[in-house]
Formats: structure tokens, sequence, C-alpha cells
């Protein structure tokens, strides 16, 4: 277990500035916001906010804050995605690149278990940053909107909850098959792997076009499990203004569907596939 914390450290110690990724982009946010605020101050005009009609039906006033809330967390989400892709390129191939890789590997632990700790601190510590940083905004608008309409906070929190696991379960997916194809490739993997996607995609369009075969498309495919949509039905929340908690049912059953077990499953499968590449290939 020692062995294993002094892993995560030395990981975090290295790649702690890109990890952090979302947080620079959440503080980069608020950081113009505030410097707008006092410019405009100092310019001796008045702070103004988005106006927002209290009038708005109940129901449609948590719609808007629902799907407000879990927006800002899959656009962080997304900037997270972002991040882990770069990552798996510097933590699997850092040392190849460094020209020190069997130093880094010389160490009296397990291969396994080096790259155990560069995958754990890599996903869980997206996970978590995206999740905590997405909770705090969305209290944020939560707040603003109680505040000017009337809605329920927890209505907020539901959005945030279900967007933070949506953005998850898609961050497993990305980053198990970018971790993959770093494993596969030593030079640029991302471009590599992307390339490799684009060739056999080309080939099953050749293929189903001259054998008459109905190949699915290998980038829809990956794409539907990359990105995020958030699952409602306006039409239902219009005409069921009052009833919002519908709404709440069904987005959480829709967390239960085929795409995140695929993600889940293939995320598993990419890892396990990155980490046998990586494990027989020649190190330098």
């Amino acid at each position: 277990m020692k062995q294993f914390k002094a892993l995560l450290i030395k990981e975090w110690r290295t790649h702690w500035v890109a990890i952090l990724t979302p947080l620079w982009f959440t503080a980069g946010i608020y950081g113009i916001a505030l410097l707008g605020i006092i410019f405009g101050l100092l310019k001796g005009g008045e702070v103004s906010f988005v106006n927002i009609n209290s009038n708005i039906p109940a129901g449609m006033a948590d719609y808007i804050l629902w799907t407000s809330t879990a927006g800002i967390t899959m656009i962080l989400g997304a900037i997270g995605i972002i991040s882990t892709v770069v990552l798996t390129d510097s933590m699997l191939n850092g040392g190849f690149k460094r020209h020190c890789e069997i130093l880094h590997l010389s160490q009296p632990v397990k291969v396994s278990k080096i790259l155990f700790a560069k995958y754990l601190l890599l996903l869980l510590g997206t996970i978590i940053l995206v999740s905590v940083l997405s909770l705090v905004n969305s209290l944020v608008v939560s707040a603003f909107f109680k505040y000017y309409v009337g809605t329920h906070i927890y209505i907020g929190l539901c959005g945030w909850m279900y967007g933070a696991i949506e953005i998850s379960m898609a961050l497993i997916f990305v980053t198990s098959l970018f971790w993959f194809f770093a494993g596969l490739f030593k030079h640029k993997p991302f471009f590599m792997g992307t390339l490799s996607i684009l060739a056999i995609e080309i080939a099953i369009r050749v293929l189903n076009s001259t054998a008459g075969l109905e190949i699915p498309s290998l980038f829809k495919f990956i794409s539907s499990l990359s990105m995020v949509n958030i699952r409602v039905n306006p039409e239902q929340i219009v005409h069921e203004l009052a009833n919002v908690n519908a709404m709440k049912a069904a987005n959480g059953i829709q967390i239960l569907n085929l795409d995140n077990a695929l993600r889940l499953i293939l995320g598993a499968f990419f890892y396990f596939a990155g980490l046998l590449l990586y494990k027989n290939r020649e190190l330098s």
C-alpha cells in the first residue's frame, strides 16, 4: 500500500498542472467575470446580470435550471476529457521521449502497479475534480435561480448529478481508448489512433459500397460513446410544467442504459489491452 501511495504521489507531482486543467479553466472564467465587474464599477456603471422573468412557469424554470446545471457539468467534463487525452501520452510515453523509460521502470515494483497508479490518478482524479468544480458551479447557478425565480436548489443538484454520472462514463471510455492508443503507439498516439479509426471507417464504407454489406459506422459508434447528450423531451416538459419529478425520474432511469454499459465494458477492455501492449513492447 505504501508503494502504491508513493507511486500516486510521484505521478501527482509530475502531472498536477495538466490534471488541474478544468480548475484553471473555471478560475479563468470567474477571473474574467470578476475583472469585468471591477472594470464596470471603475467606469461608474452598475453591476448588471441577465434579467430573468419571474413570471416563468415553475415547471419551465425547473427545466431551464436542470438543463443548465447538467450542461455546465458536461462542459467541464469535456475540458477534463481533452486533458486526459493529452495526459495519456505524457504518462505512458513521457519516459520514452526523454530516453529514461528503463530507469523509471527499474523500480522494485511491478509494471502493472505502476501503470494502474497512472491510470487511477488520470481517470479518478479527473472525475473527482470535474464533479467538485461542477457541483460548486451548480450551487451558484441554483442559488441564482432560487433568488430570482424561486426554484428549488435540489432541482439544480439533480441536473448536476445526472451530468456528472454521464460525463464520468464518457471519461472512462475516452480515457481508456486513448490509453490503448498510447500503449500501441510510442509516437503521436492521438494522431495515429485517430488515423487508425479513420482508416477503418474508410474501409467499412468501401466494403459497404462494393460488396453490398451493412457494416455499422465505427466513427458514429465511437462518437456516440464519447459525447453526452441531455436526454429530455422538451414537448413533454412544456405540457407537464408542474410535473418536473417525471422529468427527473425519466432521466434517472436513462443513466442505466446500453451506452453506459458499453462504455464500462470497452473502458475495461482498452485499459487491459493498453497495459499488455505497454508491458510487452521494447523499452528504451
